[in-house]
């Protein structure tokens, strides 16, 4: 009997030693991950579905005075530059990131202060790397976005704890009476194992959903009082916030232990071995509805402790990110009353090669050039650097200054087919919901691509000059890039030109994607054709065409 006590405990404590050594590996391997992925860009793949979770926290906190609406997010391609600044391990860093970087602020102290959080973490890595494992063995949450778990903590059944208590007194009074009367103490040990596993399945599967839910909030509060006792000066006052708002949890993270994840295949050891004394006691179902009432009492303070853990992640991704970039810099927000956009080697950092630009202006600005020539690019270089600027304080440039912005943008627009919406209906909505944000106490920058391309010429040009004209007369800075030259001379009291050319080589069409002064003196949509092998009679045509356009103002028979 001894002998089989010994083997027992033998391969008990073998079990947890594996378990010991994996877990230390597991620790070891994560570091290295860390560490190796610092200032690289992210390889994650995002599911559509995980995407949309992401942004919850920011939909259910859009009470901010500004955030870019959807028209902006999208022509800017938003959702790309949030991909690669993505350097969170965790779903409380990443939806405050995703928050910081669709609500652009006017408050000079919100980006002084992640200016400092970001330097500091670029220069103390340790420390940095540190705070990195906490946020990566908190991890992401999987089905529902974090802030929903919060809130859909009121939404969740009420388990009747009771009669849970009174089962296991029952359960007690069958072990006490089968050591004493195995005749008498089997039939009810059985009846009780039976009762209580199926009712253990019943009252499961009633908050199945909502296990996950309190554990995650579980490991945040756990990763929160971490991140509070190091000694990190520079985070104090997020430290103090945290400690100040986890005290009405004290206590709860010893019933945590009882508490499975929901992932019956992916739990610990330790999960595995407590799953049958689970389903017998109901430990895990009268510890999560504890937790859930004390968690549903104090929302409010959860919240004061989700957002300063997302504040200091989103700041360590900042400084990753920064680390990323060929280079940037902060930037510099004019206190003066004109409006001003000025930038030194400005590029757009989604392109492996870009092109940098400088540029500087304090009124309209309108843009020509030739098809593929850089215009829209340039449009989104300037409008995503503004956007940058006023969210995480990191500028794509060598040097930026401006005033502080409302950013629209009304630049990739589409048929609605489902509204039964026209390209040029969709695009007179957009240019109204501009025309509607200028002239307000704050001034906006905003940026037109091709304005009203969606109509025929002579129209197109009369309203484009007057939508235009009033635009610049309304506390805007606009941005505007159009294929009628026409508008360079209406315009050239209230707008600067600017223009991108091409040059020919050999034949073939170089673009320098250089922003020039002026406006634009030739055109290449003709010569384009030629280059992607449309045939003579096409091309020669609409050149002899075109000329004869523009020499005798009519356009000659086919």
């Amino acid at each position: 009997m001894e002998s089989y006590v010994f083997i027992g405990l033998a391969v008990l404590a073998g079990l947890f030693f594996l378990f010991y050594t994996n877990q230390r590996r597991a620790r070891k391997m994560r570091r290295i991950r860390i560490e190796e992925s610092w200032g690289k860009l992210p390889d994650r793949e995002y599911t559509y579905d995980e995407f949309e979770r992401i942004r919850h926290y920011f939909d259910r906190k859009a009470d901010a005075s500004f955030a870019l609406d959807e028209i902006t997010w999208q022509d800017l391609d938003l959702d790309s530059v949030f991909r690669q600044m993505n350097h969170t391990w965790s779903s409380v860093g990443e939806e405050t990131l995703y928050r910081i970087l669709r609500t652009p602020t006017f408050d000079e102290e919100t980006l002084r202060e992640r200016d400092r959080l970001a330097t500091y973490f670029a220069s103390h890595k340790k420390e940095t790397f540190d705070l990195q494992e906490i946020f990566c063995e908190l991890g992401r949450v999987r089905r529902i976005a974090l802030a929903d778990y919060l809130y859909s903590l009121p939404q969740a059944p009420k388990l009747p704890i009771g009669r849970s208590l009174f089962q296991d007194i029952l359960f007690a009074a069958a072990v006490f009476l089968l050591l004493f009367n195995i005749s008498a103490g089997i039939p009810l040990f059985i009846l009780m194992i039976a009762v209580n596993i199926l009712t253990y399945y019943q009252n499961r599967a009633r908050v199945e959903s909502y296990f996950s839910c309190v554990s995650y909030l579980l490991k945040l509060l756990h990763a929160g009082k971490r991140i509070a006792q190091k000694d990190l000066p520079e985070l104090k006052t997020y430290q103090e916030t945290i400690r100040k708002n986890t005290l009405p949890f004290r206590g709860i993270e010893k019933k945590a232990a009882l508490i499975s994840g929901g992932d019956r295949m992916g739990g610990s050891f330790l999960d595995m071995l407590l799953d049958y004394i689970r389903m017998i006691t109901h430990v895990d179902l009268i510890a999560f509805e504890q937790i859930r009432r004390q968690l549903e009492r104090h929302i409010p303070e959860m919240e004061s402790v989700m957002e300063p853990l997302g504040q200091i992640e989103s700041a360590v991704a900042t400084a990753s990110y920064r680390e990323s970039l060929p280079c940037f810099c902060r930037p510099d927000f004019s206190k003066g009353d004109n409006l001003c956009f000025a930038a030194r080697r400005l590029y757009h950092p989604l392109l492996t090669d870009p092109v940098t630009n400088d540029f500087k202006t304090g009124k309209g600005v309108l843009l020509t050039g030739s098809n593929a020539s850089g215009k829209s690019t340039f449009l989104k270089t300037a409008a995503l650097a503004a956007v940058l600027a006023q969210t995480i304080a990191t500028v794509p440039a060598a040097s930026y200054q401006s005033s502080r912005f409302l950013v629209y943008s009304s630049m990739s627009l589409k048929d609605d087919l489902a509204e039964g919406e026209s390209y040029y209906m969709a695009e007179i909505r957009s240019l109204k919901r501009i025309l509607d944000a200028a002239g307000g106490k704050k001034p906006i920058l905003c940026f037109v691509d091709e304005v009203l391309r969606g109509t025929n010429t002579v129209e197109r040009i009369a309203a484009s000059a007057k939508l235009l004209q009033s635009l610049a007369g309304k506390n805007a800075l606009p941005f505007a890039a159009t294929h009628d030259r026409e508008l360079t001379g209406l315009l050239k009291e209230t707008y600067e030109n600017y223009h991108f050319e091409e040059e020919m080589r050999e034949g073939d069409i170089a673009f320098s994607y250089r922003i020039l002064p002026g406006p634009a003196t030739t055109c290449n949509a003709i010569r384009l054709l030629a280059r992607m092998g449309y045939a003579t009679d096409v091309t020669a045509g609409a050149d002899r065409m075109a000329e004869h356009f523009l020499q005798k103002g009519v356009w000659e028979n086919l």
